[in-house]
């Protein structure tokens, strides 16, 4: 189930991506819409804008490839920082319950 809607998810992202490149290629391309087909200006264009895209997408995903184990380790000492700080508070809760109870004894 859970590779089902990571596969999904993938699917959907790469959706975006592909549907986002193709809006920006043809509105910085295609500036003529009398012809069936694209003139070789524009299909100049539209091949540079998504090669472009392409590279640029690569190149984010190598970046977040490098930048992910690190941020992963941040979020999990925090996490586990958080962890104990809420132990911690939890101790002093028992201790500051169990005091009084000692007081009147």
């Amino acid at each position: 189930m859970a590779a089902d809607d990571a596969a999904l998810r993938n699917f959907r992202d790469f959706l975006m991506i592909y549907n986002r490149m193709t809006e920006v290629c043809f509105k910085e391309c295609v500036n003529n819409l009398n012809y069936r087909e694209l003139t070789s200006q524009e299909s100049s264009c539209v091949e540079h804008c998504v090669g472009k895209s392409i590279n640029v997408n690569h190149r984010m995903m190598a970046i977040y490839m490098e930048v992910q184990p690190e941020m992963m380790k941040h979020a999990l000492e925090a996490q586990q920082q958080q962890q104990q700080q809420q132990e911690q508070q939890q101790q002093k809760q028992q201790q500051q319950k169990q005091q009084p109870v000692e007081a009147q004894s």
